[in-house]
């Protein structure tokens, strides 16, 4: 089965006139901090309706959640210049 984001790598962004393995090797970190992000926002969801959830891990997820979208829109730039 396919992900959202593995359907999606190479829709997303053009080939810039500069393709190198470093383009290649941004494009992969672009899915895998998707997937991350996916991940990570599941993980709040499901601790949040389990009733029994720890506020300090919630805020902490949520960060981290926030870094990864930064990260995200960094490279989703580069990949777009």
């Amino acid at each position: 089965m396919r992900t959202i984001e593995q359907s999606s790598i190479g829709e997303d962004f053009a080939d810039p006139p500069f393709a190198t393995e470093e383009v290649t090797a941004l494009r992969i970190r672009h899915v895998e901090l998707l997937q991350s992000h996916h991940d990570m926002d599941d993980a709040v969801t499901r601790l949040s309706e389990s009733g029994t959830c720890d506020e300090l891990l919630i805020a902490r997820l949520k960060k981290r959640k926030l870094q990864i979208k930064d990260e995200i829109a960094r490279i989703a730039a580069m990949l777009m210049h």
